[in-house]
C-alpha cells in the first residue's frame, strides 16, 4: 500500500496529469457546447414550416394510405427478419413528429455516457499511463527506485494500480463534466433538467460503472505495454497503427472481423451489446448468380467482456514477465 501511495503521489504531481485532465474537460466542454444549437427551440418561422409540413404529409397519407400499407406489407414479406409496423397508426404522420420536443438531461447525458465520454477517457488514460511509465525508463528513475524497493513485482503492480486509479478518476470526471454540460444546455434551452430515480438505477449508474471498469483496465493495459516497449511514442504509435490498419482497412475488407474490433467490443461492453453490419458476397443458392447481402449481427456484453478480459490478462502478464527478466 505504501508503494501505491508513493506512485499516486508522483502521478498527481506530474504536469502531464493536469494537462490530460484539462484536455478532457476542454474537449467534453466543446462537445457539450454543440448541444446548444441542436437542442435550441425553433423560431416562429421554423414552427410554421413544421406545421405546414405536417399538413402536407397528412394530406398525402389520406390520398395514398392504401398504397403505403400494401407496399409495407410487401416489404415485410420480402424481408421478414425486420418487420415494419404496417398498421395505419404505425405509418400515418403524427403531429408530434413535426413539433419541437424540449431536450432533457436524461437524453443528452445517456447519449454521452454510451458513446464518446468513455472512449475519450480511454484515449486520454492511455496517454497518461504510457507517459507516466515511459518517463520512469527514459529518466532512469526506475533503476533508482529498484534500489529502494528491489521486489520488481511490487514495483510493477504499484505502478499499474496507480495507472488504474488515474483511469477511474478520468472516467468519473468525464461523466461529471458531461452531466454538467447537459444540465447547463438543457436549462438554457428550456428543457427538463431533473433526473429520475429510475434513470439513475437503469441507465446512469450502470453506464458509469461499466465505463469506470473499462477505462481502468485500458489504463492498466497501456501501462503494461509501456513496460515492454518503454517509449510512450511507441505505445501511442502502436495504437494509431492498430486503428488505421485493423479498424479501418482490414475491417472494411473482411466484414466478419468487425466482431473482434476493440472499438466495437468497448461499445458492446458499455451498452450491453452492440450491433454491426457487413457485406457477404458469393453465389446465390437459388439462381447461382454472384450477389451480395447485408448481414446484421451483434456482439453481446459477455462476448465483449471475454475478449477484452483476455487482452487485458495478456498485456498485464506479458508486461510483468518482461519487467521481471529484462535489465533496466
Amino acid at each position: 500500500m505504501r508503494a501505491i501511495g508513493c506512485e499516486l503521489n508522483r502521478l498527481v504531481h506530474r504536469k502531464s496529469t493536469w494537462w490530460v485532465t484539462a484536455a478532457l474537460v476542454l474537449v467534453i466542454g466543446l462537445l457539450s457546447f454543440a448541444w446548444l444549437s441542436t437542442t435550441a427551440p425553433p423560431s416562429a418561422e421554423d414552427r410554421a414550416v413544421m406545421a405546414q409540413s405536417y399538413q402536407e404529409a397528412l394530406k398525402d397519407w389520406q390520398a395514398n394510405s392504401a398504397t403505403y400499407i400494401s407496399d409495407c406489407q410487401a416489404a415485410n414479406q420480402q424481408d421478414p427478419a425486420y418487420p415494419q409496423d404496417c398498421t395505419p397508426d404505425g405509418l400515418m404522420p403524427h403531429e408530434r413528429d413535426y413539433t419541437w420536443t424540449p431536450p432533457t438531461v436524461e437524453d443528452l447525458w445517456s447519449d454521452a455516457l454510451s458513446s464518446y465520454a468513455p472512449l475519450l477517457a480511454c484515449l486520454l488514460a492511455l496517454i497518461l499511463a504510457t507517459t507516466f511509465i515511459a518517463a520512469e525508463f527514459t529518466s532512469g528513475n526506475i533503476a533508482t527506485w529498484l534500489t529502494f524497493e528491489p521486489r520488481r513485482t511490487v514495483v510493477y503492480w504499484s505502478k499499474l494500480v496507480a495507472c488504474g486509479v488515474a483511469g477511474a478518476v478520468l472516467s468519473l470526471l468525464a461523466s461529471a463534466v458531461t452531466l454538467a454540460g447537459a444540465a447547463l444546455v438543457v436549462g438554457h434551452n428550456q428543457g427538463t433538467v431533473a433526473l429520475s430515480p429510475d434513470f439513475w438505477l437503469n441507465t446512469g449508474l450502470p453506464h458509469i460503472g461499466f465505463a469506470v471498469a473499462l477505462v481502468t483496465a485500458a489504463s492498466m493495459a497501456s501501462g503494461a505495454l509501456t513496460f515492454i516497449i518503454r517509449r510512450s511514442l511507441g505505445v501511442i504509435g502502436l495504437a494509431i497503427g492498430y486503428l488505421i490498419v485493423v479498424e479501418q482497412i482490414l475491417a472494411n475488407l473482411i466484414g466478419q472481423l468487425q466482431r473482434f474490433l476493440l472499438s466495437l467490443s468497448m461499445q458492446a461492453f458499455i451498452n450491453d451489446g452492440w450491433g454491426y453490419t457487413y457485406m457477404a458476397c458469393g453465389p446465390n443458392d437459388v439462381t447461382g448468380a454472384y450477389d451480395c447481402q447485408v448481414i446484421t449481427d451483434q456482439v453481446t456484453r459477455g462476448q465483449a467482456a471475454g475478449l477484452l478480459g483476455v487482452l487485458f490478462v495478456v498485456c498485464v502478464g506479458a508486461g510483468w514477465l518482461v519487467f521481471r527478466r529484462r535489465d533496466v
